[in-house]
């Protein structure tokens, strides 16, 4: 999964909270196609978070994933298609959603902290 944590010292962090779900991939432990199998998630957050104004004027934050990170799965592959090619793409969320996150994140944390 794609997730994200919130902090106010950047030492304690909220639960992840599950933005969105990843391809999940698998390889071998070792580059030789030996080994024992191991599952990981083929995208990754890239780039950071943008805040920006839809077409409308609300605001809206822009995630960037990589998608299908190259070395992270062993499933062939179809470099005409789009869908099975390393490439960079863009989620949006209504500023007001990722806000109501953080706020219940910090107070989760808040709520931890002084117990």
């Amino acid at each position: 999964c794609i997730a994200i944590s919130f902090s106010e010292d950047g030492m304690h962090f909220s639960s992840p909270v599950n933005l969105r779900t990843a391809q999940l991939g698998w390889r071998t432990s070792k580059s030789d196609g030996t080994g024992s199998i191991e599952f990981r998630a083929e995208d990754h957050p890239a780039a950071g978070v943008l805040l920006r104004n839809d077409s409308s004027g609300m605001p809206v934050v822009w995630f960037y994933l990589q998608k299908r990170v190259h070395g992270l799965s062993m499933r062939e592959s179809n470099s005409s298609d789009l869908d099975d090619s390393n490439y960079l793409a863009r989620f949006i969320m209504p500023a007001a959603q990722l806000q109501k996150l953080a706020l219940a994140g910090l107070t989760e944390l808040r709520t931890s902290r002084s117990s």
